[in-house]
């Protein structure tokens, strides 16, 4: 088997919305970050005739406002759009009728790449909230794509995550 040369480049990034549940502490008192569930939500679009590969990454942090029978609240909704030029897409891509297959590695990259984008695009948007003290966690992405059985089935053009990601208070700057 012959090894298929790329390159990967982020050439754009956008945020298509982002909404913030700002008026909490009277619903549910201080919050404890140990209960928050983050979702990630991604799609997936290629032209490669033109060597682009955009993924869609939907960020959601729910709350649980009644455990008992799983109502919670969505404390903030963010998507964004990240455009990637891949070199020689055409021959690293193979599009099927339910979606596409591509190689780990390069599945990797561009999923990673767009998750560690996402959570520095949310610092700046969540700044002067609560939900500024709880970054978006790292992702063990080759893990996540394992237990999505991407390795032995074809990739659809939307595939959802869902799960509880430990999220960490983030410590105050110091000051000097």
């Amino acid at each position: 088997m012959t090894e298929q040369k790329f390159a990967i480049e982020l050439k754009a990034a956008s945020t298509e919305e982002f909404k913030v549940e700002r008026s909490l502490h009277d619903k549910i008192g201080p919050i404890n970050p140990q209960k928050i569930n983050v979702q990630l939500g991604f799609q997936f679009h290629h032209e490669i005739v033109k060597d682009i590969f955009t993924v869609t990454v939907l960020v959601v942090y729910q709350y649980p406002t009644n455990p008992s029978n799983n109502e919670h609240i969505e404390l903030m909704k963010f998507q964004a759009g990240f455009d990637f030029t891949v070199t020689n897409l055409k021959t690293i891509l193979k599009p099927n009728q339910s979606g596409f297959q591509m190689p780990d590695n390069v599945m990797m990259a561009i999923v990673g790449v767009s998750i560690s984008t996402a959570r520095g695009m949310l610092i700046p948007l969540t700044a002067g909230s609560y939900l500024n003290s709880f970054i978006l966690p790292i992702v063990d992405t080759k893990e996540m794509l394992e237990n999505l059985k991407i390795k032995k089935t074809p990739i659809e053009n939307e595939l959802h995550v869902q799960g509880q990601q430990q999220l960490t208070k983030r410590k105050p700057k110091q000051s000097r």
